[in-house]
Formats: structure tokens, C-alpha cells, sequence
């Protein structure tokens, strides 16, 4: 009867057993480090698909996609049907933003930026047509 929380998972193997030791329990939870399989190179995809997955065909356990990275991760973890996500306060805040721009928009948002702190810093370029610098 007592709640669980499986954490700081990182392979199937672990998954597995934790399904194995936790289902027909009490509602128990099996945190999967997402992000830190990701710093490492690890791709976490297959994993938590695998954790989702054998979660949703218990009655008691749900998946935490734990150590999230970025903001992206959040429509990863929607789309995977994750049940739970722990995100940090940064990248709660970017939340908002998404889908807001377009991949052109952002890249003339960058080139203005990398104008704007050439200026800044005082570097010019002489080159003849007017519109270069636009």
C-alpha cells in the first residue's frame, strides 16, 4: 500500500524490472533521466517509449520524464503520452513561446542580433551597395 517512486532510471532493463516489482501495488511512479541520457549522447527516445509503453498497460504506474533539458522536450514527452514531466523553472517560462515563430523569422531575428552587436562593438564593413547593411 505504500506509494513508490522508482528514480533515477536510465535503461530498459530497469524499467522492466521496476514494472515488474511495482504492478498490481499501490500507484507507484518510474522516473526515467530523459536529459541526462541525452548529455551523455544516449538516445533517451527508445526508452521512454519503452517505459510509456509498459506503464500503460498497468493499472497502477505512470512515467515521469525526469532531468528535462529543453523546452522541446515537453511536446516530446505530450506526444510519447508520458504521464508526468518535471521541468525546471527556465524552461517553464519558454513555454509560451512555442510555435510563436517560424524558422525564417528566427533566422532574420538572429542576423539582426549579429548586426546589432558588430555596431555595438564598433566594426563596420565598407561595402558598396546601400542595402548591405539591411
Amino acid at each position: 500500500g505504500i506509494k513508490i517512486n522508482f528514480t533515477a532510471i536510465f535503461t530498459s532493463e530497469q524499467i522492466a524490472r521496476a514494472v515488474e516489482a511495482l504492478d498490481g501495488g499501490a500507484p507507484s511512479i518510474i522516473s526515467v533521466f530523459a536529459g541526462r541520457l541525452a548529455d551523455f549522447g544516449i538516445d533517451y527516445r527508445p526508452i521512454m517509449q519503452d517505459a510509456i509503453a509498459r506503464a500503460r498497460k498497468t493499472k497502477t504506474i505512470e512515467i515521469i520524464w525526469a532531468s528535462t533539458r529543453e523546452v522541446y522536450n515537453v511536446v516530446e514527452a505530450d506526444s510519447m503520452g508520458c504521464h508526468i514531466i518535471t521541468a525546471p523553472a527556465d524552461i517553464l517560462k519558454k513555454l509560451p513561446s512555442l510555435g510563436t515563430k517560424t524558422g525564417a523569422e528566427l533566422s532574420l531575428g538572429a542576423v539582426q542580433a549579429f548586426r546589432a552587436d558588430a555596431l555595438a562593438a564598433g566594426l563596420t564593413l565598407d561595402v558598396p551597395s546601400p542595402r548591405a547593411a539591411e
